[in-house]
């Protein structure tokens, strides 16, 4: 952000006094001390003016505030001089008639040091503007990088070309990670920091509402530890995907797919992590992570709805003893004693769900739909 006014008089080093309150917000575009009666002509608007008042005897205070308040000035500092009077009073009242902000700049002070002040705030800002673009350069190219990865085979040598440009290693190794993260830009740096903490050379750019990174990474190593740093780096509720490591660049859309399809499990886990991996995609979790939500829910709709009403209806407790049955691995008597039943009453309720069904809680394949459909009902 530019350098304002607020920023010059609130500067601990230069002790400045404010007599008059202006726009102390306002951004400072110049600094010109000057002890000119009439300085308009060399100003554009927007300077710190510096006077020592030597000017007092040209023009009077109400004059000189007229024409740079006119000339729309920031502000005014009008420098103590030694064993020299304080600064006119004429010169406060007119100032705070005008609402410009008039400080006075101790003896000890040069106007230099304000003029360095001002100097070293435009550098850095131009230095920030100059690695923002940078970044927004890179991030551009990082972009294109996805959009070649949908042709791998026919943009082989130019998605290695790319790889290389953004500083990773197109046959040593490589491995996507997405994001689920809710603070957009703010979060995409968060990621950015996340993975440099991870230890791995890695570029990020928000896609397809979330953010995805390309990180270099050993094919023979476990990306579980990866997923796992990044979890305990990004905190809140950001979700964190891994998809396979792969040997060469043009495999690059299998391992986004893949820590898409993970990044999805990891948003919907029930045991309290929030980071998945490709392997565990190869589990009924991971089947149903992948799924449409729409079909997950007419799937739950039809096989549990029935059971459902009933407990409505009658105060039942159906479902929940169909859960605790099913999650006990079919174990009668442990699921009796975990609901506080006997075991004729757990028979007698596991009958009602049969007929309310048309399932056979002995079968196989009836048993899967209903550990399925309990599973995606806790997403």
């Amino acid at each position: 952000m530019p350098l304002s006014v607020a920023d010059i008089v609130e500067a601990p080093d230069l002790r400045l006094e404010v007599l008059a309150a202006g726009e102390l917000a306002r951004p400072v575009r110049w600094v010109h001390a000057t002890d000119q009666p009439d300085p308009t002509p060399y100003l554009r608007g927007g300077e710190v003016v510096l006077t020592d008042g030597l000017w007092l005897g040209g023009t009077t205070p109400v004059d000189y505030v007229r024409r740079l308040a006119d000339a729309r000035v920031a502000a005014i500092g009008f420098g103590l001089m030694p064993e020299g009077p304080p600064v006119p009073q004429a010169l406060i009242d007119a100032c705070r008639r005008r609402r410009v902000t008039l400080f006075a700049v101790p003896v000890e002070v040069p106007f230099l040091a304000i003029s360095e002040l001002f100097v070293q705030s435009m550098l850095a800002e131009r230095e920030a503007a100059h690695a923002e673009a940078l970044r927004q350069t890179h991030r551009r190219f990082a972009a294109e990088l996805f959009e070649l990865a949908r042709e791998p085979e026919a943009q082989g040598p130019a998605i290695a070309e790319r790889l290389r440009g953004l500083g990773l290693d197109p046959d040593g190794g490589l491995v996507a990670v997405a994001c689920d993260i809710p603070d957009g830009e703010t979060g995409l740096e968060e990621f950015e920091r996340a993975l440099a903490a991870a230890g791995v050379r890695a570029v990020a750019v928000p896609r397809a509402g979330r953010l995805v990174a390309i990180a270099e990474w050993d094919p023979r190593a476990p990306t579980g530890p990866l997923a796992a740093s990044l979890e305990e780096a990004l905190a809140g509720d950001a979700a964190v995907g891994v998809g396979a490591a792969i040997e060469h660049c043009t495999l690059l859309d299998l391992t986004v797919a893949e820590a898409h399809r993970a990044c999805g499990l990891a948003r919907t886990r029930q045991d309290g992590r929030r980071s998945a991996t490709a392997r565990e995609l190869a589990s009924h979790a991971g089947l149903l992570a992948q799924q449409d939500g729409d079909v997950l829910e007419r799937f739950c709709r039809e096989l549990l709805g029935p059971i459902e009403e009933h407990d409505a209806a009658r105060g039942s407790q159906l479902l929940t003893t169909l859960e605790a049955f099913v999650f006990s691995g079919g174990r009668w008597a442990q699921t009796a004693l975990g609901l506080h039943v006997h075991v004729n009453t757990l028979r007698h309720r596991l009958a009602r769900i049969e007929e309310l069904t048309g399932r056979r809680i002995d079968d196989p394949d009836d048993r899967v739909d209903f550990h399925l459909a309990l599973r995606a009902r806790r997403r």
